[in-house]
């Protein structure tokens, strides 16, 4: 008898052990809730476990050059929120599995600004649009696929803010963010983070700049899967939708249903291409140097760009120009949008501070 109970003890403590060490990342296994309602494809994967931190010490990672259009200046950054010269420390987050749906969007907002809302009729009069570099998009659902499951996308950075508190109300939580906004002016004043330090700050928000690459390029600087170029692989076509031929042939003219690509080594999806996604901060070409603690700048502070707002992760149109085709689209690149912009090719997964 003793030594079937201790068998089975032995078996109960093994089974912990490996349960313990298992590699895949934790996550919320269960999508947000709303009003009784299970919302599919809103999980948060968490990036950093709760009483822990991380510290990634900065390297030489080289620059990004890219344009806004075919016929726009060049623009040339620094690569990457973890440069060298900055030693960054983040605390303990989870961030999005998937980009924002259209479904959740609506839920929340009560309404769906997304440009690719798909009638299903395959005509050549209907859903098919051209732009000023006349690259075609067609806003039809491809078969097989969820429309409700497509990213939104055509928002503004505020917006995305807006949307992030009031997620936070339905779902019982405090805001993470005050706004201030001055008349219909769509651009705010001020935007602050309530009680940042407190306990109460667990309230859905973007991730910061060095939160969305850290997560994107798989959360470890010692794996290998830190120096892909795009967010779980060097092959473009692998874990992105879009349309750079010159990068890969797999290339596509609309929007698609998140989670349909291979994802990263954390298990997140998209974080390369489908649509581009709003960081929180303000865009600043010349980065803090030193060590520094969640590295945010202030949208109300001393930046000369502040009307422009960290855009991060490539989209389905073009992004760039032959010469550096895939420089926009790589999780280090930096780039940026104005604050008031609604593009059809931009939207932004949420964050949690755990």
């Amino acid at each position: 008898m003793k030594n079937k109970i201790f068998a089975l003890l032995s078996a109960l403590l093994i089974g912990v052990f490996f349960a313990s060490c298992n590699n895949n990342p934790p996550e919320e296994k269960v999508g947000i809730t709303i009003d009784g309602k299970i919302y599919e494809k809103t999980e948060l994967v968490e990036i950093i476990p709760a009483g822990e931190n991380r510290t990634i010490k900065g390297s030489n990672q080289g620059v990004c050059k890219w344009k806004f259009g075919a016929d726009s200046e060049e623009v040339e950054t620094k690569n990457s929120a973890f440069c060298e010269g900055r030693n960054v420390t983040l605390s303990p987050y989870a961030i999005g599995k998937y980009e924002v749906t259209q479904e959740l969007y609506q839920a929340v907002m009560g309404e769906n600004p997304s440009f690719f809302q798909g009638t299903g009729e395959k005509t050549e009069k209907t859903g098919v649009f051209y732009d000023k570099d006349g690259q075609k998009y067609v806003l039809d659902v491809t078969d097989g696929e969820k429309q409700e499951y497509r990213p939104v996308e055509n928002i503004m950075w505020l917006q995305a803010i807006q949307f992030c508190n009031k997620l936070s109300e339905k779902c019982g939580l405090t805001p993470y963010y005050t706004i201030l906004l001055v008349g219909d002016n769509p651009i705010p004043l001020m935007v602050t983070i309530k009680n940042k330090d407190s306990k109460d700050s667990k309230g859905y928000r973007l991730p910061t700049e060095a939160e969305w690459e850290f997560a994107a390029r798989g959360g470890d600087p010692n794996a290998a899967a830190w120096n892909y170029k795009f967010a779980g692989s060097d092959k473009l076509g692998e874990v992105a939708w879009h349309n750079m031929k010159e990068a890969d042939e797999n290339v596509t003219d609309r929007t698609h249903e998140v989670g349909k690509k291979k994802p990263n080594t954390l298990g997140i999806y998209d974080m390369t291409g489908n649509v581009a996604e709003w960081c929180f901060e303000s865009f600043n070409k010349e980065l803090k140097t030193g060590d520094l603690n969640e590295p945010i700048d202030d949208f109300s502070g001393n930046n000369p760009q502040k009307d422009n707002h960290v855009v991060r992760g490539g989209h389905i149109g073009r992004c760039s120009d032959k010469d550096h085709v895939d420089d926009f689209a790589r999780t280090n690149s930096r780039y940026f949008d104005g604050v008031g912009a609604k593009e059809l090719n931009l939207g932004f997964r949420i964050a949690r501070s755990l």
